[in-house]
């Protein structure tokens, strides 16, 4: 993991004598051959936790940020093997280079959004006439959220308030300031939840499109080391889907990956973090960016569907 202290940096690069954006090898005595470990980047939360269990091994070759714009810089920088990054994000790099360089390998969070209210909502029409405190406008959680408003022709009937992120909109329900918001895993298990219903948008995102998930965060990997990366890759596929059949491992070594959740407030997240693989995969990714693409939304995935090319697992 990426350091800021500068002292730490120092020392490092006297000791390794190479940048940390570099991918690394180890090389077994045994068999005589090189494995190569990619060099990743990859924001803190959802995303982090689903790799924590091969990032805690390889901690020198994972940094974990804050925000998107690392995530936007390391896609223009072209430094890094891997970036995981909103979805949507990595198709529209890839749509606006002639030769891309990054492909998407897999999604690694599905329908991690929920809706928090002390009232039952068992249709959407129920939340007719409603204020609906929401976070990142023109990201996942919107375009969820107003997908499946305007499939249920609720546009002039709900109101949708915006904060800035998860915390705030978190912040506001339990202060009693909001009776209806967006929120999502790690977050929502912080906080007390007695007598408050947590529904899955999930549920009437599959009535609004007939899909039966949408993407969140996904692995992108450099097009021009994918082969070379593969063993890697499966090290890490192993890892995500560690995350869920081993809650407690995961949730030990993602509190040490992360810097930021506790291990108990993780052991509780990771069952309802989104951590799931479909054969589908690509139907459901184009699902989704029909859906930005209907809302007006084609600018955020670079003004069109990506080819066949931007799926490496084909």
């Amino acid at each position: 993991m990426k350091k800021k202290n500068l002292l730490f940096l120092s020392v490092s690069l006297l000791l390794v004598g190479c940048n940390g954006n570099s991918t690394s090898t180890s090389t077994s005595s045994s068999v005589n051959e090189t494995k190569v470990y990619p060099s990743i980047i990859t924001p803190n939360g959802t995303p982090t936790i689903a790799i924590s269990n091969y990032a805690i091994n390889h901690m020198d070759d994972v940094e974990v940020v804050s925000g998107p714009q690392p995530l936007t810089a390391a896609f223009a920088s072209k430094d890094k093997d891997i970036i995981i990054a909103p979805i949507n994000l990595g198709a529209m790099r890839y749509n606006k280079e002639e030769n891309p360089t990054y492909g998407l390998y897999r999604t690694i969070v599905w329908d991690n959004i929920y809706l928090l209210s002390r009232e039952e909502v068992k249709e959407f029409d129920d939340l007719r006439g409603k204020t609906i405190t929401s976070y990142g406008k023109g990201s996942t959680p919107d375009i969820i959220l107003n997908t499946v408003i305007s499939s249920t022709n609720l546009s002039n009937d709900i109101t949708i308030e915006y904060v800035d992120n998860v915390v705030m909109a978190n912040s506001a329900f339990s202060s009693g300031t909001a009776d209806y918001v967006i929120s999502a895993q790690p977050n929502i298990s912080a906080l007390n939840l007695e007598g408050v219903y947590v529904k899955p948008l999930l549920d009437f995102w599959k009535t609004a499109t007939g899909l039966d998930s949408y993407p969140q965060s996904a692995m992108f990997v450099k097009i021009s080391k994918y082969e070379e990366l593969k063993p890697a890759l499966k090290e890490i596929d192993a890892s995500i889907e560690l995350a869920t059949k081993d809650v407690t491992t995961t949730a030990k070594n993602a509190e040490t990956v992360t810097g930021t959740f506790k291990e108990a407030l993780l052991a509780k997240a990771i069952p309802n973090s989104g951590y799931k693989s479909f054969n589908n995969e690509k139907e459901l990714v184009e699902g989704y960016f029909n859906a930005m693409i209907n809302l007006g939304l084609s600018a955020n995935v670079g003004g069109k569907l990506p080819d066949e090319n931007f799926y490496l697992n084909k």
